[in-house]
Formats: C-alpha cells, structure tokens, sequence
C-alpha cells in the first residue's frame, strides 16, 4: 500500500529532528537502529514510501532482500531457525506500538504510524529512516568484518532505573580510547558506573576482542598460576627414590617440607588439567594461601 492510500499522515521525524535531540538520545537511537541484527537488517529492507498494515507484509519484505522465497523458506524453515527469527509477529513487533516491548523502530523514528481508516493502522519509513538505511548497513558490514555482535556490544538498550547500557557501552570504549591504558577505576569514575556494571560491560569488550583487560579490582585476590610440566614433575618424582639426588631436591624445595612437596609433585603428576593456582595448593595442603612457603614454589 502507498501513501496515497491512506487516511491520515502523523508528523515526519526527518534528519534536523535528530539533529535537536541530546547528545545521549542521539547515541541511544544509532545504537538502537544497529544492536539486534534482524531488525536491523529489516530496516534495510523497507521501501521508502510503502505502507506495511501486517506482519506477512514486512517478513516477504525481509525474506526478499535476503534472496529467500516465501515457498524455499518454508521448505527449509528449520536451516534458517538458528540464524533468523522465523515467526512473522516477531518482525511486526519491531515496528508495531501495539504489540509487545512498542515498536522500537517508531519510537526512535525510523518509522511512523499512519492511519489507513478509522480503525486501522500501518507503517512506514520516515525521512530519516530512509536516510538512515547506508548507516545501518555500513555497520552491520563491519561488524560482519570483524566478527562481533552488536547485541554484545551495545547489550541491552533500556535498563532499570532509567539507565541506558548502550550509552555506557559507547562512553566506556571512547574513554578508553582516548585514554589509552587506563584503570578501572578512573572509568568508573568518568562514567559513574558501579564496579559490577563497569565489569560486566569490559567482560564483553574483552570477549569481543576490543580490548585488552585485567581486573584491576581483585588484583590482590587473583592466586598466582602455573603451568604443568608433567615430564618434569616425573623426573623429579624418580629422583626423590635416589638418596643422591634427593639431596639436590631438598635444596631446591628448601622453602618445604620434603614431604610437602612430594605431595604437590603427586598431585602435579596426576592432575587432568594443565594449570594450577597457588590456592589450590593450599586447598590441597591445608596450610594458609598466605603461607610463606607456598609462595615460593
């Protein structure tokens, strides 16, 4: 259906609109319109000018840019289930303020609703949702390029007690980047996020391959960590049994008893995994992860 069609038109949310808004509703809609793929990509597929009045409509607009037939779909829904939402009404609820989470495409203006007659509804592109289409496109490229999902990286766009995670995600990394090596807790303090929140968000970051992380918080807390040699311990092992070269072990693990420390060369030996923690040690040992003597193994 076009526009001529239709009964009455709501305001259009064009280019200057979005220019007038704050700084932090700016950021909040262009990572909106880019942080869940599928919408996203549907956004790219809308025709300027077209009016959609159902979701069939919009999930045919969505599966012929995608070059996928109404009749292929349905032969191979269950392929396309893991990398697309294959239910029509999730797409209408994309666009759709009756329907549940209010159509998030409307309300940050990339669609209008228009009203076709007195009891009916649709929607359409906006201005700036036209122009916003080589923006999300460009975006999803990259992020296509580099291998990062945008859900991840802007996580959830509202969150309790009016705060935006999409906007610290971007004021995090721009800090960041800007600051180049900086501490967590000068981040904390230049986006007044709480610890748990500003480590959640650089766990992402670090998943996603955007930066390089330690946590500074628990930087006395983290147990030092070995790798195993298991061929070394074996030796070593062997080399207990022999009065000579029991003495030269003895020297080496001055620090431990040598019962002590055939104990942890045992367990080394026979330990699955390739790593171990100094607290692990003293889990094993019942001594302190304090002691001096663990710490000099």
């Amino acid at each position: 259906m076009g526009l001529d069609d239709i009964l009455n038109l709501e305001k259009d949310y064009i280019l200057e609109d979005f220019k007038k808004e704050s700084y932090k509703s700016r950021l909040e809609i262009l990572s909106k319109s880019v942080n869940l793929i599928p919408r996203a990509i549907l956004h790219t597929c809308l025709s300027y000018g077209k009016v959609y009045t159902n979701e069939i409509e919009l999930f045919d607009e969505f599966l012929r840019c995608l070059g996928i037939s109404y009749k292929e779909f349905q032969r191979n829904k269950r392929l396309y289930r893991g990398s697309m939402p294959i239910d029509p009404s999730t797409y209408w609820g994309y666009v759709s303020l009756n329907s549940k989470g209010g159509g998030p495409m409307v309300r940050i203006g990339l669609l209008k609703r228009v009203q076709i007659t007195p009891e009916s509804y649709g929607y359409t592109l906006t201005p700036f949702g036209e122009y916003m289409k080589p923006f999300v496109s460009y975006i999803l490229k990259k992020c296509a390029e580099l291998d990062i999902d945008p859900w991840e990286l802007f996580g959830q766009i509202s969150g309790r007690e009016g705060k935006r995670p999409s906007i610290n995600s971007i004021e995090i990394l721009k800090y960041i980047y800007e600051g180049g090596e900086v501490s967590v807790g000068k981040i904390a303090r230049a986006t007044y996020m709480s610890s748990g929140s500003l480590n959640s968000c650089l766990k992402r970051f670090e998943k996603l391959g955007l930066i390089e992380y330690k946590n500074p918080f628990n930087r006395n807390k983290i147990p030092k960590a070995y790798r195993v040699n298991k061929e070394k311990i074996r030796d070593t092992l062997e080399c207990l049994e022999n009065p000579e070269c029991k003495k030269e072990v003895i020297r080496v693990y001055r620090y431990m008893p040598y019962r002590m420390a055939k104990k942890v060369l045992e367990y080394l030996k026979n330990k699955s995994e390739g790593e171990v923690t100094v607290r692990e040690f003293s889990r094993l040992l019942n001594v302190s992860y304090y002691s001096h003597s663990l710490h000099n193994i």
